[in-house]
């Protein structure tokens, strides 16, 4: 299992790709399909052979609890028929259109499959992104617009978790103004807004990205670089933050905490994951402890720091200033 574990990932991406969830999201709540009547509505679809293959693939996502499978007898054979497991739910556009899915293309797109081939880079000479490409990540995605898909894995990434943090976390009442530093699009920040209408919020990203941002009431969208300058508030999303920042000020950090030592909860696992993959594009890039981030934030001049809340495998860190 060791030597491929990267097999169910590959089907699973497989299967998103071919539209077999929607397939069977779309037959409603509980439905269980035929590998037949599941490929009866593929598109473009010329092997005759695709039942079995379908059903090969469904029988090993069963296994690692992707999919269901309950089997019948009929006619002296067992018929195999497929339904969505609760992980499913996170590869189906929800009710804000957002899904798991363009992280899952993201990760499976050959431009960063091939990046893994200089992973031994990162040891021995560092930047393995740049050993495969010639360049860094983010200067390749301004070239690629293929890999437009990183931009559409964060924000549909971001809705999910932001989401979950709106419901628990309590640390934007009270706040009159909040600026987003590398923003985007500003759907973070006009979802914030709508959950605390009295904020006026201040979407920073650069030019580029800013320019093709659409407008939301009570948002203003400001250009520049976030190592040059910072707009002044009473709290930043995300030793300029805090030259900015008035007296007991915040910055709120969402960013993924790791533990001191392995662990080996599935968090844990989701956590050292996301920090080789970052290692692997960006191998300045890291997910760092809370004793880390609290050198960071101390080095910055702020006081204290505070994990406030944590959902999925992000958290929210506070960064505070003379409090």
């Amino acid at each position: 299992m060791l030597c491929n574990w990267q097999t169910y990932q590959y089907c699973l991406w497989c299967l998103k790709q071919l539209g077999v969830l929607d397939i069977i999201h779309k037959a409603g709540t509980g439905a269980l399909l035929s590998p037949c009547q599941i490929a009866s509505q593929l598109r473009s679809l010329h092997n005759p052979e695709a039942p079995s293959v379908l059903d090969r693939m469904f029988r090993l996502l069963a296994a690692y609890s992707i999919l269901t499978c309950s089997t019948i007898q009929a006619n002296g054979k067992v018929i195999r028929a497929y339904g969505l497991a609760p992980v499913s739910k996170y590869f189906i556009k929800n009710q804000d259109g957002a899904s798991l899915a363009p992280l899952l293309n993201l990760c499976h797109d050959k431009v960063i499959l091939y990046s893994w081939y200089h992973l031994k880079d990162a040891v021995l000479e560092g930047l393995p992104f740049s050993q495969a490409y010639g360049m860094n990540v983010v200067d390749y995605i301004g070239r690629d617009d293929r890999l437009g898909v990183f931009q559409d894995s964060m924000k549909e990434f971001n809705l999910i978790f932001i989401k979950e943090i709106l419901k628990i976390y309590t640390g934007f009442e009270g706040l009159s103004t909040l600026v987003d530093v590398g923003g985007g699009d500003g759907t973070i920040l006009n979802m914030i807004i709508c959950k605390h209408p009295v904020i006026k919020g201040i979407n920073y990203d650069l030019p580029s990205v800013v320019e093709k941002s659409p407008s939301h009431p009570s948002i203003e969208h400001i250009t520049a670089d976030m190592f040059v300058r910072i707009p002044k508030s009473d709290a930043i999303f995300m030793k300029n933050c805090y030259e900015a920042l008035p007296n007991n000020g915040k910055v709120i950090v969402v960013d993924m905490v790791i533990q001191e030592a392995p662990e080996t909860t599935l968090s844990a696992k989701s956590l050292f994951l996301f920090d080789v993959c970052l290692m692997n594009t960006n191998v300045m890039g890291k997910e760092r402890t809370e004793r880390e981030l609290q050198s960071l934030a101390k080095a910055a001049g702020f006081s204290d720091i505070r994990v406030a809340c944590s959902a999925f495998t992000f958290s929210i860190v506070e960064l505070l200033k003379n409090m």
